[in-house]
């Protein structure tokens, strides 16, 4: 059976959690390097976010980046914000980050999307496989005013990951109350 613990770092005294207090352009969770890194003891992470983003639009683009690295990624997406769904692929080093949907300020009042993401053995030495969802919720009927999106995505690195950035792509950055876990998983396979 799998142990599921809020993951930490290498040194073992921070816990990858918490809630901006303030507006933030990016969240980082881990170093590439040194104690502050991610730890390596888990065999998966999962990423649980609950953000808002200061742009004027319904929803934008989410961003995870591994590593620091901006390349190379691949993403497939499949998302719905009207009455027909709609699909995309970008192939490896086409992109600079595995992507999902995020909640921006056009959404309900005081309202917060949620997002996950699935990294499968993220310390093993294989490329990354990443699986993400995404809701930008809203209170309209109206297409458009509301997205749902699920992603396949790939980091075409064998290294492990140490450090995962979130960001929004479609600026200015992440509202205050914006929150995340990042659980480590062992014992699953």
């Amino acid at each position: 059976m799998a142990a599921w613990e809020i993951a930490k770092n290498v040194g073992g005294d921070t816990e990858w959690k918490g809630q901006l207090s303030a507006d933030a352009a990016q969240i980082n969770l881990g170093a590439t390097s040194g104690d502050s890194a991610i730890s390596q003891a888990y065999d998966h992470l999962y990423l649980v976010v609950s953000p808002r983003e200061g742009n004027s639009n319904y929803y934008v683009d989410l961003e995870f980046r591994f590593n620091d690295d901006s390349s190379p990624y691949s993403n497939t997406n499949f998302w719905a914000s009207a009455a027909a769904e709609n699909s995309n692929r970008t192939a490896s080093n086409e992109v600079g980050d595995v992507i999902s949907t995020c909640a921006s300020n056009g959404i309900v009042s005081n309202g917060f999307g949620f997002n996950s993401l699935w990294i499968a053995n993220y310390s093993g030495s294989g490329f990354k496989q990443c699986l993400m969802e995404g809701f930008a919720p809203n209170m309209s009927a109206t297409d458009s005013q509301w997205r749902i999106m699920y992603s396949a995505g790939l980091f075409a690195e064998t290294g492990p990951i140490k450090k995962i950035r979130i960001q929004g792509a479609g600026g200015p950055e992440f509202m205050a109350n914006t929150s995340w876990v990042l659980y480590g998983i062992t014992g699953a396979s």
